[in-house]
């Protein structure tokens, strides 16, 4: 069988028709769900565009079909998406799309600067700008997760991994090394489940110590570099939100 190379930053595409107008919302591919549903787990995601703009878009979940919906309208109108444009999503992580939207003459368009939709706070935005950037210098393979409140709660003890870097880098993951900048090493278990056969690799036993000692908080941003890929050897670089309440 040949082999073959899967990328880190999964696309997929839509050709804006007329149903997606008058629906009002806009289906992913069910190919993407099956293979990246972890980027859609959330109750919404982030749609970012050249200009910089970036929308709140809720995610809408029937069975294994989703769509773009809470937030979607005012993105089509805001950008003038017309039927017979033509958009790529690219997903970066983070719950976070990069949006290409090109039109009739399959030309990209001019963005329209000013964004009733871009919804980031100014710290948030400040933060989320830096640790982007931080990872974007890396030299290794890396993940980026904000913290939200499930991944903080008491009850809950594990974070889960990016499927498209579980699957490019930790094909039998059993326990990983994350150090900090201060040089503090913690031992974390890792464990799989496999939600409508999906494989979802997460961070378990060790995973609320490493939340607790570190101080996280809502709206933190962890960068998670592989340093030694055969020991699962990696670090963390934290980036504190303004919002520490």
């Amino acid at each position: 069988m040949a082999s073959s190379f899967e990328s880190a930053t999964p696309h997929f595409f839509k050709v804006i028709l007329p149903q997606t107008l008058t629906q009002s919302k806009l289906a992913i591919p069910h190919k993407f769900v099956r293979k990246h549903g972890e980027a859609l787990e959330t109750e919404e995601v982030r749609l970012k565009v050249a200009s910089g703009a970036e929308w709140k878009v809720g995610l809408t979940k029937n069975d294994e079909k989703i769509w773009f919906e809470k937030g979607w309208e005012e993105f089509v109108k805001f950008y003038s998406v017309e039927i017979g444009h033509f958009l790529t999503f690219r997903y970066e992580g983070n719950s976070c799309f990069h949006v290409v939207i090109f039109d009739k003459t399959a030309s990209e368009i001019e963005y329209p600067l000013g964004c009733g939709g871009k919804v980031k706070k100014r710290e948030r935005f400040s933060i989320s700008e830096e640790a982007t950037k931080f990872q974007s210098l890396t030299m290794n393979p890396s993940f980026m997760v904000t913290m939200g409140a499930s991944y903080l709660h008491t009850g809950k003890s594990y974070l889960s991994i990016p499927q498209w870097f579980a699957n490019a880098h930790m094909e039998s993951p059993k326990e990983m090394s994350v150090e900090v900048s201060d040089g503090r090493v913690w031992k974390i278990l890792c464990g799989e489940r496999w939600p409508h056969g999906v494989k979802r690799v997460e961070m378990r036993g060790g995973w609320r110590d490493f939340a607790r000692d570190n101080g996280l908080k809502k709206g933190d941003i962890c960068v998670f570099e592989l340093m030694e890929t055969s020991e699962l050897s990696f670090k963390a670089t934290i980036f504190r939100s303004g919002c520490r309440g």
